[in-house]
């Protein structure tokens, strides 16, 4: 899998290519980007979900192809995206809101990101644990959940540890893994309340 050669370049190439009155669907994405559709992707998609309130209508679709995309980064193979997720057209203006909305935040993202550590974002043990990484944290997004929080961090976990590998920057993937601890944390406190709540009620 090739990776994007600059943030700024990979979300230009989205405006680019995803901002037409008509929107745009996965494969026509991948039919102007081709391999690098797939970290490009890791760059879109947590987008819409850092906010801390949940969007439970596109979390799970999105999670699945998110999930897809980290077994094919942790493999270093093509993802096997569903065809019906695919085929979903994103709405005209989509990627001009989501960036709009997101642009701080990607501001303060690219003035820390830069290829360090180098020889850690290039080892075939990095690339696998950093899809893993991604994959359960794309399950974990696609969890219909209305808590707080339940879409932003496993949404930053990919964003931060997709971006890094991107831009082969071995720091960035450990802060990626240091929020997937938290992640893991704070889902594994909403189970425990859950569970706790349920004993309380029987």
């Amino acid at each position: 899998m090739s990776r994007p050669a600059d943030l700024a370049e990979a979300l230009q190439e989205l405006a680019t290519v995803c901002g037409g009155p008509q929107g745009f669907t996965l494969d026509e994405l991948h039919a102007h980007l081709a391999e690098r559709t797939w970290l490009v992707l890791l760059i879109l998609l947590p987008l819409p979900f850092l906010s801390p309130v949940p969007m439970m209508g596109l979390s799970m679709p999105f999670g699945i192809a998110i999930a897809a995309i980290g077994i094919g980064v942790g493999l270093g193979r093509t993802p096997t995206i569903p065809g019906r997720i695919r085929a979903m057209r994103c709405p005209p203006g989509f990627i001009a809101r989501v960036l709009a909305a997101t642009a701080h935040r990607m501001g303060r993202l690219r003035s820390l990101l830069r290829p360090r550590w180098a020889w850690l974002a290039d080892r075939p043990s990095t690339r696998m644990l950093a899809g893993m990484v991604i994959a359960i944290s794309g399950v974990l997004l696609a969890l219909p959940l209305p808590v707080p929080c339940s879409n932003a961090l496993p949404a930053y976990t990919i964003l931060v540890t997709g971006v890094g590998f991107a831009q082969r920057d071995g720091v960035a993937i450990l802060v990626g893994l240091i929020v997937f601890l938290g992640t893991l944390a704070f889902f594994a406190l909403i189970g425990w309340a859950a569970w706790a709540g349920a004993q309380w009620l029987l």
